[in-house]
């Protein structure tokens, strides 16, 4: 007998950063209308995208007055 597998356990875990760049870099070759030969190209420049948005401040909140 088999023991029965929970669904969760049976699906792969997704990154959401990955899937992020993985968009982004998809967006960017549409954008060269598709044009092969760029992935890793592409998939740099979402990353350096996502990061630096990543790690830009929050703006600040300015106080409210009463």
């Amino acid at each position: 007998m088999h023991p029965q597998r929970r669904r969760s356990d049976a699906l792969p875990k997704r990154d959401p950063i990955r899937d992020a760049i993985e968009n982004r870099a998809y967006e960017l070759f549409l954008a060269r209308g598709g044009v092969h030969g760029h992935a890793t190209e592409d998939w740099l420049a979402a990353e350096n995208e996502l990061m630096d948005r990543r790690q830009a401040p929050l703006p600040r909140r300015r106080p409210q007055s009463s």
